[in-house]
Formats: structure tokens, C-alpha cells, sequence
């Protein structure tokens, strides 16, 4: 049936949620007062959306706290795990307060940056609560001990955060929406990461003072019973036999790297995921300078055809014909108006539905009207392509641009993945040709701008005046009925009206009308005549895997001199957002090394702790082969996080190491026992992010899964390895290379 379309928008600054439960309220209060036949039926409900979006990752928030929380409780003893818990929420509730204060919202962005640094912000109250520990010990004094083992390691954590920071922080350097998109992710992160460090050296020594009984780390587990014990004594071993076995160990490590790095080559990419909604799209367009009446009958059929082949598995499909109606999904704009498009917006009763009918869909509908074009979509959870893969081809002259694009069009059908190919010249249609008489038309005293005139007056029309309704203005164009100007006798018929002597003159008396075939219209990109080749992806199939199986041809295509070939769709995209992500990406490493300069006031150390980043990577690829995932643009932004939280790891460890040179330890002993004591902190750390981070993996959707398995086998993998392949490198850098140096040495 019929309907009028109503969207409405939220004001800037509104709670979306609120908007939409006075809507419910307003719509239920009209709809008592609608005649019998007259009915509202909600299309799309983003505020139902976002609650449900948000109740979801608030639940993913406690439960990775509670997680977090049991970690600690499993390896710490019970008044250290309790003070670490309770930093938590002090913590969450500092960066609630900076957030209120800087005006960031709660919405799914900045409560995933929340799961993602609660590993993290542990990580100080976890380092605190351990010196403190050791001060205790040690004998010192409760008092005492409550602040100056944080003190102590003031240094290390300050760097430590700061290096974490400024790992996120270059994020916000990416630009257009997507820098829009995730600005609340360095944000947040960084200022959880600032109120952790401020919870670590005030609330931590105060609560310490009251609970801590002076309980020491694994290096003090060598000679006991337990799993603490027979985790020292292993890593103990380990370490040691390395350190005897230097060119064995680093060659073994070399040859994790390449084999680890080796899948890498197997991981495809794809710039966001699809939702798992229960809700699907189709675009459909008829060749230009269709009718509108000619479209709405094409989507009549059209739906028609769907709900009799699909209707068991459909709950609603609503219908725009001549646009894409009001945006109903914040990353799907609406199309232009356009009597030749229309949209099919498709309710499916799960998501499992929508996940098995597009295929059929697809199927169903290609091919069912010749020209008339259907493009199914998933929804995205990113900035999606209209066309997943685009070949441009540019040059000067329109007939061979035209030779061209069937020759890519015959590489992109040779695709396995392929299931349609078109272009957005679309296919030539008759064309009246009028070619003027010069002597004829001057003897008449007619101009070639009178024809053009007359003719255009008379084919196309021209807008006269315009009609004011409510609000809008409607043009008033003026031409001749399709019946009088439909064939060439008929277009020779009109009459010329000159100028110069104020009569009109046959137009057949002073131009030759003939007929022809020629492109409906000719597209410019960057000032060049350029054809755009689409092709949609079979469902399942990546953009990126069609793409990488037309590379080969589309490589060898004998290309004339001035014409070339570019790429668009979500390949362009993809290579635009990732670029500015390397950008941020290089930013951060540079602040980085920086940093550690700063700290270590030394050049090649810096170089040990980044050593580390490459096992990161081995991880990397390790977590998205393992699951099966692809990589993407969150997938990148979780490398570039993750190089700060190795690194922020190895410095409180390097620091241990040179409290120990300094007091004369040596250096195989030395690295060893900063190993064992950076264990457990490093251990609970590790795996509070983690484990912080499944709830987001399982709950979050597809969108942060790319981030979230980036994020675990990077971590735990780097955690692994480092801790043989930093002392290593530090004993081979001192003793070997005599790269570093000790004052009390020299």
C-alpha cells in the first residue's frame, strides 16, 4: 500500500534515546485519533537501536570488570587482589568525570574504549600495590612502605602511562569520518590511562597502608611449593639456558618470526564487516531518462517477487521509488532524487535470515528486467562502498574509453566471485542528430543558436516559471507532448523561430535531422572523461578477493597512450583510511622512541624495547588467522595501539634491571631477577586485558572483533616471547656489543 514517509532528526546535543521514547509516546496519541484505514508502521528505529547497542557493551563492561576482578583474585593474594578491585572503580568514575567535563559521550565508541584500556588502567594499581609489597618485606616501616614504593616506581610508571598515551593519542590525526568516528577511542583511552596513574600514587598508598601485609613476588617463590614456585623455577631455567645459548635462542626467535609472519599472506581484507542485522537493502536502477511510473512498476514486481518467494522469512519491505527515502542507518546516505532509482528497504524476521536470503536475493532478482540493474547490500558497519569494486578508466575519446571498458568488464566477469558487471555510462541509446545547412539557415536568417533553442524548447523543455506549494517551489517546464516529438519525421516538423527577423522557420529547411546511437551521458573525474566499471561480489565474497583475482588481467590490458586505469570502491576507501592511520601510526612510534630516550637518556635501548613489536605482529597474524578474521580498518587501528602496551610492559622491567646494575648485581643475575619480579604484575596485567576484552569479542559485534582478536594475540604472544627475548637482547647488547655502558663500570 501507499505511504508518506516521516524522518525525524535529533537535535546536536540530544539524547537520542530520550527523543525517541517522547516519539513513541507522540505516535501512540496520533495513532488513536487515525481513521480505520490509516496506519503508522515505524520503518527504522535508531533510538531502539542505540539502546540496545549500549545496553549490550554496558554489560560488556561489567562483565570484563568482574573478569578483570577474578584474575587478580586467582594471581595475587587476597588483600592485593581486593586493592586492585578497588581502584577499578575508582578509575572508571575519574574518567567519567573527565568525560563529563570534556563532553564526550557514552555511546559504543567511548564505552569500548573503557573495555579496551581496563586491562591497562589495572596495570599501574597492580605495579603500585607490588612495590608496596616489596617495601614491606623488605622491613620498611607501613607508613613508609605505603608511599615509597610507589615512589620508587614513579619514574617508571609515569613513562610507562605516558608511553601508552601517546600511542593513542596520534589516532586522533586521522582525518575525514572515520577521524569523526573514533575520536572518542584515544580519548577515552588516554584519559583512563591519566586517572589510573592518579588512582596509583593518592588512593593506592592510602588503601595499601590498611591492606597490604607485605607479600612478595614469584622471585621470592624459587625455593617453595605450588604453582608460584614451579612458575619461577621454570622461568628461571628457561632464561638461564638462553642466556648460556645466545646465538641458539636468537636464532630460534628469528626463525618464530618468519614462520609466524608467514600466514600473513593468507589474511584477507575487508575495509568494515557486515552487521549481523535482520535487515538488508536493495538498490535498483533502470537505465536513464527512465519514467518514474516505469520504476514504480519495475519495484512493484520486483517486491512482488520477493515476498513471494521469501515472505515466510520477511516481515516488512518498504519501497521508495525515485529516491532512497529519509536515511534510515547512520553509514547509508540517501541517493539523490532520480526517476530511474529507487530502493527496497527489506525487515527480515532475524538476523539469521537476512544472513541466508541475500544470495537467493540476488539471484532472484538480477537479470529480471533487461537494463534494470539490482544491487543487494548487507548492512555495514563502517562507511560502506555503493559499489563494492570500481575500475575507472580515463582517456580523451569516448568510443575507445567505451572499447576499454568491455574489455575490464570481460576481466571482471571472468571472476569466480563476480555475479554482475555494469557501467555508469550505461548502454547507448537512438540519439536525433541535427546538422545545420549553413547557406540555408543564413538565407532564412536563422543561427545555429536559434536551432538549439527551438530544439531544446521543444524536446527537452525549458523551466518557464515556478509554482510555490507550502514551502516548496515546483518548476513549470514547457515542451512538446511525448506523441509530437517522439520519432525523426516528427523532430523535422518543429518549427525554428529566428531572432533576427522575428518568424518561424521548418526546421527540416535548414538542418539535416538524422538518427544514431551515443552514450546517454559522459562522466568526468578529475577533469578527464572517465568510465566506471561496478561489480558486486557474489554473497560471501569479499570486494578484495575479486579484486585480487582481476588484478592479473586488468594488469595486462594493452592500454593506448593517454589513457589509464584507477581504482575505486571500498579499495579506495580502504587506501585512504589506512593511510591516514600510518600516518597516526608513525607518529606514535616516533613519540615512542622519543620517550624511551627521554627515560633511558640513551639511544640503542630504546632499540631493545622495540625489539619486542615484531612478536607483537607474529600475534597479530597468529589471532586473525586462528579465527578467521578479516583484517580491516579497526583491525589496523588495533595495531597501531598495541605497539604502546608492549612497550609500556618492557619499561618498568628495564627499570628493575638498572636498579639492580646499580647496586652492583650482575648482569645475568640481574636481568633474570627483574624478569621474576615483573611476572606477576605483567601476568595480571596481560591477562586482565584479555580477558577484559572477550565480553567485547563475543558481544560487541563484527565491527570490534577485527580490533579485539588484533589486541589479544598481539598481547599475549609479546608478553610471551619478550620475556626471553628482552633480557636477551639487553645481555647481548651490554656484554657482546658494549652498546651500553654502566657509570660504576666505567
Amino acid at each position: 500500500m501507499r505511504g508518506v514517509s516521516l524522518a525525524v532528526q535529533v537535535r546536536s546535543g540530544a539524547q537520542v534515546t530520550a527523543v525517541g521514547e517522547s516519539l513513541d509516546a507522540l505516535v501512540e496519541r496520533v495513532a488513536g485519533r487515525l481513521p480505520a484505514d490509516l496506519a503508522i508502521v515505524k520503518t527504522s528505529d535508531q533510538p531502539e537501536l542505540v539502546r540496545t547497542k549500549i545496553d549490550e557493551f554496558l554489560r560488556s563492561l561489567l562483565e570484563a570488570v568482574a573478569i578483570v576482578i577474578a584474575i587478580a583474585l586467582v594471581f595475587m593474594e587476597r588483600r592485593s587482589a581486593i586493592l586492585v578491585a578497588a581502584s577499578i572503580p575508582i578509575t572508571l568514575a575519574m574518567t567519567f568525570g573527565f568525560m563529563q567535563l570534556l563532553g564526550l559521550d557514552l555511546q559504543q565508541v567511548s564505552i569500548a574504549a573503557l573495555i579496551i584500556s581496563l586491562g591497562l588502567l589495572v596495570d599501574d594499581p597492580v605495579i603500585a600495590s607490588d612495590a608496596i609489597n616489596r617495601e614491606l618485606a623488605a622491613g620498611v616501616p607501613r607508613r613508609t612502605a605505603a608511599w615509597q614504593g610507589p615512589v620508587r616506581l614513579a619514574k617508571a610508571i609515569f613513562f610507562a602511562t605516558l608511553t601508552n598515551v601517546v600511542a593513542f593519542a596520534p589516532l586522533l590525526l586521522v582525518s575525514g569520518s572515520m577521524g569523526e568516528f573514533i575520536y572518542a577511542l584515544p580519548m577515552v583511552v588516554s584519559l583512563a590511562l591519566v586517572s589510573s596513574r592518579i588512582v596509583s600514587m593518592t588512593f593506592m598508598p592510602l588503601l595499601g597502608y590498611y591492606l597490604l601485609r607485605g607479600q612478595r613476588g614469584y622471585e621470592a617463590s624459587l625455593e617453595g611449593d605450588g604453582r608460584a614456585a614451579r612458575l619461577a623455577r621454570g622461568y628461571n631455567a628457561v632464561t638461564e639456558w638462553m642466556l648460556r645459548h645466545k646465538r641458539k635462542t636468537a636464532l630460534g626467535f628469528l626463525a618464530f618470526l618468519v614462520i609466524g609472519l608467514a600466514p600473513a599472506l593468507l589474511i584477507r581484507t575487508q575495509f568494515f564487516p557486515d552487521e549481523a542485522m535482520a535487515r538488508f537493502y536493495v538498490h535498483v536502477r533502470l537505465p536513464d531518462g527512465a519514467d518514474v511510473r516505469a520504476t514504480d512498476a519495475l519495484l512493484r514486481e520486483a517486491e512482488s517477487t520477493l515476498l513471494a518467494a521469501e515472505g515466510d522469512r520477511i516481515e516488512r519491505v518498504t519501497t521508495y521509488v525515485g529516491s532512497g527515502g529519509p536515511r534510515w542507518w547512520s553509514n547509508v546516505g540517501p541517493e539523490p532524487r532520480n526517476p530511474a532509482y529507487g530502493m527496497m528497504l527489506v525487515q527480515a524476521r532475524d538476523p539469521e535470515a537476512t544472513r541466508t536470503m541475500i544470495g537467493r536475493v540476488q539471484r532472484l532478482l538480477t537479470g529480471q528486467v533487461p537494463g534494470a540493474r539490482f544491487e543487494v547490500h548487507r548492512v555495514s558497519s563502517g562507511k560502506p562502498a555503493v559499489v563494492p569494486v570500481e575500475v575507472r578508466v580515463s582517456g580523451p575519446d569516448p568510443t575507445t574509453l567505451r572499447l576499454l571498458a568491455e574489455e575490464v568488464k570481460s576481466v571482471l566477469r571472468a571472476a569466480p566471485e563476480t555475479t554482475d558487471v555494469f557501467d555508469d555510462w550505461g548502454a547507448e541509446a537512438m540519439n536525433v542528430d541535427l546538422v545545420l545547412d549553413p547557406a540555408r539557415a543564413a538565407a532564412a536568417g536563422v543561427t545555429a543558436t536559434d536551432v538549439a533553442r527551438s530544439s531544446a524548447l521543444a524536446l527537452a523543455g525549458t523551466r518557464e516559471t515556478q509554482l510555490r506549494v507550502g514551502d516548496q517551489l515546483i518548476d513549470i517546464v514547457v515542451r512538446l507532448r511525448p506523441g509530437e516529438r517522439s520519432t525523426a519525421s516528427q523532430v523535422g516538423d518543429l518549427y525554428v523561430w529566428s531572432e533576427r527577423t522575428g518568424r518561424a522557420v521548418p526546421l527540416e529547411q535548414v538542418a539535416r535531422v538524422g538518427t544514431g546511437f551515443a552514450a546517454q551521458k559522459i562522466v568526468r573525474h578529475d577533469l578527464e572523461r572517465t568510465i566506471t566499471i561496478g561489480a558486486m561480489p557474489k554473497d560471501g565474497a569479499l570486494a578484495s578477493t575479486l579484486l585480487a583475482s582481476a588484478q592479473p588481467g586488468l594488469a595486462a590490458l594493452d592500454l593506448p597512450a593517454g589513457y589509464h586505469v584507477e581504482l575505486g570502491g571500498e579499495h579506495e576507501l580502504q587506501a585512504k583510511a589506512f593511510a591516514s592511520v600510518a600516518i597516526a601510526l608513525k607518529v606514535s612510534i616516533a613519540l615512542i622512541f622519543l620517550v624511551l630516550v627521554w627515560q633511558f637518556a640513551h639511544v640503542f635501548k630504546p632499540l631493545i624495547v622495540f625489539a619486542a613489536i615484531p612478536f607483537g605482529m607474529v600475534g597479530v597474524v597468529l589471532g586473525l588467522t586462528v579465527t578467521n578474521t578479516n583484517f580491516g580498518f579497526m583491525a589496523f587501528l588495533g595495531v597501531a595501539s598495541l605497539i604502546g602496551v608492549i612497550v609500556s610492559h618492557i619499561i618498568v622491567l628495564f627499570d628493575f634491571i638498572e636498579e639492580a646494575r646499580e647496586h652492583g648485581v650482575g648482569l645475568h643475575r640481574a636481568v633474570i631477577d627483574a624478569g621474576l619480579v615483573r611476572l606477576r604484575p605483567v601476568l595480571v596485567t596481560v591477562l586482565a586485558t584479555v580477558g577484559g576484552l572477550i565480553p567485547l569479542a563475543l558481544e560487541g559485534g563484527p565491527m570490534w572483533r577485527q580490533l579485539v582478536y588484533v589486541q589479544i594475540g598481539g598481547l599475549l604472544l609479546a608478553t610471551l616471547v619478550t620475556k626471553g627475548v628482552v633480557p636477551l637482547l639487553y645481555v647481548v647488547f651490554t656484554d657482546t656489543f658494549k652498546l651500553i655502558r654502566w657509570e660504576r663500570e666505567a
